[in-house]
């Protein structure tokens, strides 16, 4: 049976067939999309807590490595404080008109 239609009209039907074969598709996406930018928002997320750990673990190893150079700075001081004496004093060694050797101790 032939359609008895002007072109125009049947171009107005076929159009308004395709706008709502359109908002069907939309509709049937919209659901998904908004899953997948839920997805990309807690991927953004979880990158987030990633780098919060990464940042936290140099944080501790920096604290450890100024821990460890205060302790290796307060034994340098210790250990240095018993030294000042001798390193302040001075041995002197002198051969006399006889040969023999003799040792004089000063203060620097």
């Amino acid at each position: 049976m032939p359609s008895h239609q002007p072109p125009a009209a049947r171009a107005l039907d076929t159009l308004a067939s395709l706008q709502a074969q359109l908002s069907e598709t939309q509709s049937t996406l919209a659901a998904p999309v908004g899953k997948i930018c839920a997805l990309e928002r807690l991927s953004e997320l979880g990158g987030l807590a990633r780098e919060h750990e990464a940042i936290k673990h140099e944080v501790r190893m920096l604290r450890n490595m100024i821990g460890k150079g205060r302790e290796a700075e307060w034994e340098e001081e210790a250990g240095s404080e018993g030294d000042e004496d001798e390193t302040r004093s001075v041995a002197i060694v002198t051969v006399g008109d006889d040969g023999d050797a003799r040792e004089e101790r000063g203060a620097c």
